[in-house]
């Protein structure tokens, strides 16, 4: 049975929490988490408006290749993705590319690479008010395949999605206990959006991949400079805008 959403929006017509309209929208997206990255990102556009910022959603949208292309922050965390996923289809939009920055739990992953996530490991609530555990939360095969024809160089990775970052992380009580649980079991990213947004965009039909630049190892104690992290950054919203707009 098909999962059915329901449509909320203003009197004016704009969605109830991303606070934009379908003209507003372009089919294919990209969204981080940060909503104070989105400037950053919109100057890869050609012609970029803002036509939203509304709570944690701030959009912009331009052409990139030629083609319509949105780049939209989606807050941190999987409840407010799951909302942006549920009202961007709404919208009609087809394709979803999250690109975010987050840190490695295995000591081979260098800080600055890009890791593409094959699926992820679901330790955060939301996803489970849709489907039940067992249901696996995977990228979408075709995007997963074009990301990987448009970048070699990308790591496939098994990425963990929590609610818990400040746990989850060195600088938490027993933190390091905590990530080595799970580097031991393969695990090669922590993230905070993944595994609701593969979940809700599966049960919904959209299609959705997820990138992250490796911007800290919490093995190694590597971090990335301010000035590479910006290059990397450009690279990541461009290997997503070319796959988009392909």
């Amino acid at each position: 049975m098909k999962f059915k959403s329901s449509m909320m929006t203003h009197v004016d017509g704009r969605m109830h929490h991303i606070g934009i309209r379908k003209e507003h929208i372009a089919e294919n997206v990209i969204i981080t988490p940060d909503p104070l990255m989105i400037p950053f990102y919109a100057k890869f556009l050609e012609n970029a408006q803002q036509m939203g910022d509304y709570r944690e959603y701030v959009t912009y949208t331009g052409t990139y290749n030629g083609k319509p292309l949105s780049i939209m922050s989606c807050g941190f965390g999987c409840m407010p993705v799951a909302i942006a996923i549920e009202e961007l289809h709404h919208l009609d939009v087809k394709q979803i590319i999250r690109i975010g920055e987050n840190p490695a739990i295995q000591e081979h992953i260098k800080v600055g690479e890009i890791c593409l996530a094959s699926g992820s490991v679901r330790s955060e609530g939301n996803s489970k008010e849709y489907i039940d555990i067992s249901y696996p939360a995977i990228a979408d095969m075709d995007l997963l395949f074009k990301l990987m024809n448009r970048q070699k160089d990308l790591r496939i990775s098994i990425f963990r999605s929590h609610d818990v970052e400040n746990l989850d992380s060195p600088y938490g009580p027993n933190g390091m206990e905590r990530i080595k649980k799970w580097s031991k079991l393969g695990v090669d990213v922590f993230d905070a959006e993944t595994s609701s947004m593969y979940i809700v965009s599966s049960c919904i039909r959209n299609k959705t991949a997820s990138l992250a630049l490796i911007h800290e190892n919490y093995l190694t104690n590597e971090k990335l400079d301010e000035d590479t992290l910006n290059e990397k950054r450009e690279e990541m919203f461009r290997i997503a805008g070319d796959v988009l707009t392909m």
